[in-house]
């Protein structure tokens, strides 16, 4: 689900940079940097709001990562995406970052 992509320095803030390709068919690659090293979470909510997926990426060192999300029992449509970032050791949040994505068939 998850993969490090190795980068030179860790980023000074949290930071969602998308996701590729967008729109999707079938699989997108969401890539996000952290600034401290995090546990991480993705949510994917429909267009109503309503959450379709939630995934522990688990905890994640600073620095430039990507997460790859599929699921093929989705239709196509708008789709937001929320990565949580929190502190591995007493849970508190760090970073709330939402992005949206396209799914098409």
């Amino acid at each position: 689900m998850t993969a490090d992509v190795p980068g030179p320095q860790s980023p000074e803030r949290f930071q969602l940079l998308g996701n590729y390709p967008n729109p999707f068919r079938s699989l997108t690659t969401i890539r996000y940097a952290l600034a401290a090293a995090s546990e991480v979470t993705l949510e994917v909510f429909d267009a109503q709001g309503r959450l379709v997926v939630r995934r522990a990426l688990g905890t994640q060192a600073p620095g430039p990562h990507q997460a790859t999300f599929s699921n093929p029992g989705m239709r196509a449509g708008i789709y937001l995406y929320r990565m949580r970032a929190a502190d591995p050791l007493s849970g508190a949040q760090r970073a709330t970052l939402t992005g949206k994505m396209l799914l098409v068939k």
